[in-house]
């Protein structure tokens, strides 16, 4: 995978960063983590939630 610049990496993919040695932190959320607690028939595993995480070596 090719960064874009210095600062920004796109991720498409599932990473293991505790096997990378790299430190992660939700930065952004599309949705808040009050509204996925209401999971009325499971609606959450059938939706794309984007986040953007900080990751760092």
């Amino acid at each position: 995978m090719k960064p874009i610049s210095k600062q920004w990496l796109i991720i498409a993919v599932t990473l293991h960063l505790d096997e990378a040695n790299l430190s992660h932190k939700l930065t952004c959320q599309a949705l808040p983590n009050w509204i996925l607690k209401i999971n009325v028939n499971n609606w959450t595993s059938r939706t794309s939630i984007w986040r953007i995480w900080l990751i760092e070596k």
